[in-house]
């Protein structure tokens, strides 16, 4: 195990006032599946997860790491070599990330993101990595309008697409899914209604489907 992804931080890292962690394993006793994936993300991937295991309709199997922790939490690559160990067998990691952390600068998010690129490529090179885009954040008072929060969601999410591109990365575009559809939001301007929620499965479920198709001709639903 490669020891330099779970060495302290340099950096002291800033914790949220609740720190949380929600995993979930699809049918953990179903060693005969034709493919099973790890969705990992914050509460807007713990929103569609359900949505999208909907969509497989068990004929492929979507596992979940939600979790407040900041790219700057060495403790995350633990976590996920954890829930991978329950499910070591998963072909596909849709990876979504950038709606925690904001303490951390563009250049402080793009060095840790890049880090978590390497992790993945080289403690799991066997899995295909899908980036999503993070979601638009609204004004509470008035979902019409943009929160000044939501500046650093475009720096980020370009910050990823230039990532994806020199890694060669496919990437959902969760932003512009969204961004001409406040209706999708709740009260709080993050969050999403279901069918937001929906919307975002559908793309997360399309571009994981394609993924198995390419590796191994797969033909599930």
């Amino acid at each position: 195990m490669d020891e330099r992804f779970f060495t302290k931080q340099k950096k002291t890292k800033i914790l949220e006032t609740i720190e949380w962690d929600d995993l979930w394993w699809e049918h953990a006793d179903d060693k005969d599946k034709k493919a099973r994936v790890l969705l990992i993300g914050d509460s807007i991937s713990r929103g569609y997860r359900h949505a999208v295991n909907m969509l497989f309709d068990q004929n492929i199997y979507a596992d979940s790491l939600a979790t407040s922790k900041s790219l700057d939490n060495a403790s995350y690559f633990t976590l996920i070599n954890y829930v991978i160990s329950q499910q070591p067998d998963c072909q596909v990691i849709h990876f979504n990330n950038g709606l925690h952390g904001w303490h951390l600068s563009i250049q402080e998010y793009r060095e840790c993101y890049q880090k978590f690129i390497r992790f993945f490529q080289e403690m799991y090179p066997e899995k295909k990595l899908i980036l999503a885009l993070s979601t638009p954040v609204r004004k509470t008072d008035d979902l019409t309008a943009m929160d000044e929060r939501n500046a650093d969601v475009l720096q980020r999410n370009e910050a990823v697409r230039a990532i994806a591109e020199v890694s060669n990365l496919p990437v959902n575009d969760f932003y512009e899914a969204l961004i001409d559809h406040p209706e999708y939001f709740t009260a709080d301007g993050v969050h999403l209604k279901e069918d937001g929620y929906q919307v975002l499965a559908r793309i997360c479920a399309d571009s994981i489907r394609k993924e198995l198709y390419k590796e191994s001709g797969f033909n599930g639903k």
